[in-house]
């Protein structure tokens, strides 16, 4: 697994067209697999949101719009789950951590979203100072590292 070097804060819904989309039924509900969470997304078509595009998730529809970074175009939004999990998220902060890149930043600058959403409110995230993750409201801005595999 391979993250983008360059990240940004993002919200995860984007409000219009999809706030509160889904009510937790979008199906991007893995703690393992990001890239069958994006494809969840990218089929509903509930709410305002379209099927067939990712119009309305923003923080996935970001890392599917990378093109050409280091020489690829198949960047997704990795999973998350609980802590100590062997979700994305947590490898890639177990990567991090083991490299030494990020020093215990210790503010919220640190959380990062995942494509795993727990309801229409919040979707899970987590801070790379320490591993921990929670839940929180998707249309705060919170930065994104896209994956791939």
């Amino acid at each position: 697994m391979t993250a983008a070097a360059h990240e940004t804060s993002i919200r995860w819904d984007e409000n219009p067209p999809c706030y509160r989309c889904g009510s937790g039924d979008t199906g991007a509900t893995s703690i393992l697999d990001g890239r069958a969470n994006v494809e969840a997304l990218r089929a509903y078509g509930g709410d305002n949101a379209t099927a067939g595009n990712l119009d309305g998730f923003a923080a996935a529809k970001y890392c599917d719009n990378l093109t050409g970074v280091h020489g690829h175009d198949d960047w997704y939004l990795p999973a998350g789950g609980p802590n100590g999990s062997s979700s994305e998220i947590n490898l890639i902060w177990l990567m991090v951590q083991a490299e030494g890149i990020i020093d215990g930043l210790g503010s919220n600058s640190n959380w990062y979203w995942t494509s795993s959403e727990r309801s229409n409110n919040d979707a899970r995230l987590q801070r790379f100072s320490d591993g921990n993750q929670n839940f929180y409201t998707k249309l705060n801005p919170t930065l994104v590292r896209c994956v791939r595999r």
